[in-house]
């Protein structure tokens, strides 16, 4: 790991950014409640993770439907957050899981809330 501040707000717009332009037929919603939001990380590996999350969502969402990117605070932890309005996952997919084990590096973990035919939600935890 490459571990080094960076801040999680422009990243993040930096990547919904580049995916409105690789997937233009979606709608992407990122509205960020603070502007700087600095975490120690592998920025490399952070970004492979979210971009496979906003991939994945574009790729099972039909067109002109709603990606969602947020972030979200927990005590001592953030979460970056992207929502679709896919086909969901089967819980028996739900363990191999790409993105689990780049947050598990960076001492977090990662969640998934995924209904069939109605979308998913998928957040990476990490340390502040």
């Amino acid at each position: 790991l490459e571990i080094a501040p960076i801040n999680l707000v422009e990243m993040l717009g930096g990547l919904v950014k580049t995916s409105r332009l690789f997937h233009p037929e979606h709608r992407f919603i990122y509205s960020p409640s603070q502007h700087h939001i600095v975490i120690q990380c592998d920025a490399h590996l952070l970004q492979i993770a979210i971009l496979n999350l906003i991939d994945n969502a574009s790729k099972y969402s039909p067109h002109d439907s709603i990606i969602s990117i947020d972030l979200i605070f927990e005590q001592s932890k953030v979460g970056i957050s992207v929502s679709d309005q896919g086909s969901g996952i089967q819980k028996t997919d739900l363990e191999r899981i790409f993105v689990k084990k780049i947050s598990e590096l960076h001492g977090g973990n990662t969640e998934v809330n995924s209904q069939l035919n109605v979308g998913s939600t998928f957040i990476i935890w990490l340390p502040l």
